[in-house]
C-alpha cells in the first residue's frame, strides 16, 4: 500500500486542531473543529506500522520517525488487543526509564528500559523516585528496598507491613529517603519512617469504619517528608497529616471542589499542596498552602486564597515542571497549567488516559505513560514543529515506546 499519505493527512489535521486551540484560547472564539478525529483507516495505519517495525528489527528506528509521524486513533484497533496498560513511570536518566505494566490489582511486569535494552525485573511491584532524585524505592516480594540510585551501594529493606507484598496504587518517598507512604484499596494508607510502619488509612481517629473498603484510594507525600495527603472515593475531602513528630496527627482537610477526590500532590518545597476531585471524566485541580489548611475539617470549604490551577481534568497523573506548571494528564487530554491558574501555558493531545507523569530536571526531558500502552518522551521546554503535535502550544515528542500486545516485541517510534 502506498503510504506517502500518512504524514500529509495528519499534520494537516493537526494543524487544523492547534488553529482551533488558539481560536478557543487566545482569542476567546469558538471552533467547531473535531479536535480528535483522524481519518485515515486501520488499513493505511496497519502498512506504516509494518514498515516502523521493520525498521525498528534492523536498529533504525529514528528513521521511523523521519519518515512517519506516530499517531493514535488509526492504531485503536491494537489497543484493545492489549491488555496491561501502562500505570506508572519514572526517569532514571535521557533514556533510562522504569516502567510498570498493568494496575494495583492487575499482574504486570516492572520493566528497567536502558537505551534500545528493555529487562523485566522479577517480583518487583511499583517504584517511586523522590523529589530530589536522589532515592529509589522498589515494592519487592520481601518489602521496600529503599536505594541511594537505582539499586545502588546504599541499600536497606524494610519488610512489608501486612503478610503479602503490596502492589502500590500510590507509592512516594522523602527527599532524605527515610520516610515513604504506599497505598491500594486493598491495604489502604501506609506510612514508613525509618523501620517503622503506621496505618494512616483506615483509622478511627478521623471517623473511618474498618470495615469499610473504600476505593480509589490514593496518597502522597511531602518532599521533606513531614507531611502526607490522601484520599478515596466519596471521601469529603484530602486529608492532610502531620507526621513529624511520630504519631500522626489530622493537620487539615481539603474539600472536594468536583464531587470525590482523585489525585493529590505536594510541591517541591513541601509548602503546598495540589488537589484534585473529580465528576465523571472533568476535574478541578486546586492548590491550597499547607498553613491555610492548618485546622480545617472535613466539609468545609477550600481555603480563599487557594489557586485554582485547572478547573477541566480529572487527574490521572501530574508533573511539576519548572516555572511552577503543573502538567496534568486527564482522558486523553494534557493541561501544563500555572500552578496560580489562568492560561495554560501549552496543552496536548494524547489520545488514551494518561496515568503517569515525570520531569526530569537534569535531562530536561518529561515522560507520559498512557493507557494506550504507549511511553511518550516528550521535550517540555520546546515547541513541536506546525502539524507534528495536536494542542495549544504542544511541546516537541522525541520518541515513543509502544508495548502493543500484537508486536512481537516492543517498538521505538
Amino acid at each position: 500500500m502506498d503510504t506517502k499519505s500518512w504524514n500529509a493527512i495528519g499534520r494537516a489535521k493537526n494543524e487544523r486542531v492547534c488553529d482551533a486551540f488558539e481560536d478557543i484560547i487566545d482569542r476567546e472564539a469558538g471552533s467547531d473543529e473535531d479536535l480528535t478525529s483522524d481519518e485515515r483507516d486501520e488499513e493505511l495505519a496497519d502498512a506504516v506500522l509494518a514498515k516502523v517495525v521493520a525498521l525498528n528489527d534492523e536498529g533504525r528506528w529514528r528513521e521511523a520517525r523521519e519518515q512517519f509521524d506516530p499517531a493514535h486513533k488509526p492504531f485503536i484497533h491494537h489497543m484493545e488487543e492489549t491488555d496491561a496498560h501502562l500505570t506508572a513511570a519514572i526517569i532514571l536518566g535521557a533514556d533510562v526509564f522504569l516502567v510498570r505494566r498493568g494496575d494495583w490489582d492487575e499482574e504486570g511486569p516492572v520493566l528497567y528500559i536502558d537505551g534500545d535494552t528493555i529487562t523485566e525485573l522479577p517480583g518487583i511491584q511499583g517504584f517511586a523516585i523522590s523529589r530530589n532524585r536522589q532515592w529509589i524505592a522498589l515494592a519487592g516480594p520481601e518489602g521496600v528496598v529503599v536505594s541511594e540510585g537505582f539499586r545502588g551501594a546504599s541499600s536497606r529493606t524494610v519488610a512489608w507491613p501486612v503478610d503479602e507484598p503490596i502492589r502500590p496504587n500510590s507509592f512516594g518517598i522523602s527527599d532524605d529517603g527515610q520516610s515513604l507512604v504506599v497505598a491500594n484499596d486493598e491495604v489502604g494508607v501506609w506510612l514508613l519512617r525509618g523501620d517503622s510502619w503506621n496505618k494512616l488509612m483506615p483509622r478511627t481517629d478521623i471517623g473511618d469504619d474498618e470495615d469499610d473498603a473504600p476505593d480509589v484510594v490514593h496518597a502522597a507525600i511531602s518532599p521533606d517528608g513531614n507531611f502526607v495527603a490522601y484520599g478515596w472515593q466519596d471521601a469529603p475531602g484530602h486529608y492532610v497529616d502531620d507526621v513529624s513528630k511520630g504519631a500522626p496527627k489530622l493537620h487539615g482537610v481539603v474539600g472536594t471542589v468536583s464531587d470525590t477526590p482523585y489525585h493529590v500532590m505536594f510541591t517541591g518545597d513541601s509548602k503546598r499542596l495540589l488537589s484534585n476531585t473529580r465528576h465523571m471524566q472533568n476535574g478541578v485541580t486546586v492548590c491550597a498552602t499547607l498553613e491555610s489548611l492548618r485546622g480545617t475539617e472535613e466539609y468545609d470549604d477550600v481555603p480563599e486564597d487557594a489557586a485554582r490551577t485547572d478547573e477541566y481534568l480529572r487527574a490521572y497523573g501530574i508533573a511539576l515542571l519548572p516555572g511552577d506548571i503543573a502538567w496534568i494528564g486527564g482522558a486523553g487530554w494534557s493541561h501544563a497549567a500555572p500552578l496560580a491558574g489562568g492560561k495554560p501555558a501549552f496543552t496536548q493531545l494524547f489520545g488514551s488516559t494518561l496515568n503517569a507523569f515525570d520531569y526530569d530536571p537534569k535531562s530536561k526531558r518529561a515522560i507520559v505513560a498512557s493507557a494506550s500502552c504507549m511511553l511518550h518522551v516528550v521535550d517540555p521546554h520546546s515547541a513541536a514543529e506546525r502539524g507534528r503535535e495536536r494542542g495549544y502550544k504542544p511541546r516537541r515528542e522525541l520518541y515513543r515506546w509502544i508495548f502493543w500486545d500484537t508486536l512481537q516485541k516492543p517498538i521505538r517510534w
